[in-house]
């Protein structure tokens, strides 16, 4: 009896552990926030670099760009996973290839003519008379036994072609293109229709409403925490640069400290250049309890119901 106990104690042992180790877990992945951060500055070509890190940048995902391309690689503790791609060295090209070669050691087929045909008549001055005419007539005759056959028709007879194979099967392509563009349309103006309806629906007008609070809440949370930014930018035209402008005005990032955009009615090229940083973090208990609320709501339910369907 006294082993029993014992095992039931180390199970229960084991099993608490367990738990423990599940809930503590869980924990970190809720409360310890995942950060972003990102930096670039441009002189004429942009350099940017991003990060996602999470408990403490034990763990992060890092994104380069050079203008050449994209490079991310893992990092774990500090160590990074991932090797380095070693640009491989362009090769030179040689001076000249095999086939430039051929071609310039070839002769064109014009020349060669000129040289058979003055072959031909050097050898028809040799021959007797009686030979020359023979060989002469021979070269004016037709090669191509088609071109007998041609002459040989009478003008007024015609025969109609066979339909082509190729012909057919392109008008059947078109066709079928044709009609389904015309299916795809009917479908689009349905589905726009029946979108209308659901947006003058009152529950799913309520829904939207409750989206658009959430959505409120998680960017409050997901806000930069610290940013700088110095932009200096030019459309090339003083009409376009000012309505830019105007459209960046709209954004309240624009209007904290530490963030300046400078305009340029002035210069003839287009161009951005400058430098700009920002960080912040999120934590997905945020994101969990939000989408608890939304789905405790009615409304939200039945609009996705409806729109799933």
């Amino acid at each position: 009896m006294s082993v029993i106990i014992i095992i039931c104690k180390v199970l229960g042992i084991l099993l608490l552990s367990l738990l423990c180790i599940l809930l503590l877990l869980l924990s970190l992945l809720l409360f310890i926030p995942v950060g972003y951060a990102s930096l670039g500055e441009s002189d004429g070509r942009w350099k940017i670099q991003a990060k996602l890190s999470w408990l403490f940048s034990a763990v992060s995902l890092h994104f380069h760009y050079n203008g050449d391309g994209v490079e991310t690689f893992f990092q774990l503790f500090g160590f990074r996973l991932q090797k380095k791609k070693e640009k491989k060295p362009k090769k030179k090209k040689k001076n000249k290839t095999k086939r430039e070669s051929e071609r310039e050691t070839s002769v064109p087929e014009s020349e060669q003519n000129s040289v058979k045909d003055v072959a031909s008549v050097e050898y028809l001055e040799t021959l007797p008379q009686e030979e020359k005419t023979l060989d002469e007539t021979a070269m004016q005759s037709p090669a191509d036994p088609s071109q007998n056959k041609a002459e040989s028709e009478q003008p007024g007879s015609y025969k109609w072609s066979e339909p082509n194979p190729e012909t057919e099967r392109f008008s059947e392509k078109i066709s079928d293109h044709y009609n389904s563009a015309r299916g795809k349309a009917k479908s689009a103006v349905q589905k726009t229709g029946d979108f209308k309806k659901k947006l003058s629906d009152k529950a799913n007008q309520k829904a939207f409403s409750y989206i658009w609070k959430e959505l409120v809440y998680l960017l409050k949370h997901m806000r930069f925490r610290r940013q700088k930014t110095a932009i200096e930018f030019s459309a090339g035209d003083p009409a376009a640069t000012g309505l830019i402008l105007g459209l960046l005005s709209v954004f309240p990032v624009l209007y904290r400290e530490n963030s300046n955009v400078y305009p340029d009615f002035v210069s003839d090229q287009a161009y951005l250049r400058g430098k700009f940083r920002f960080r912040g973090h999120v934590r997905l208990v945020h994101v969990l309890v939000s989408a608890t609320r939304l789905f405790l709501k009615k409304e939200f339910r039945y609009l996705m119901k409806n729109f799933i369907k």
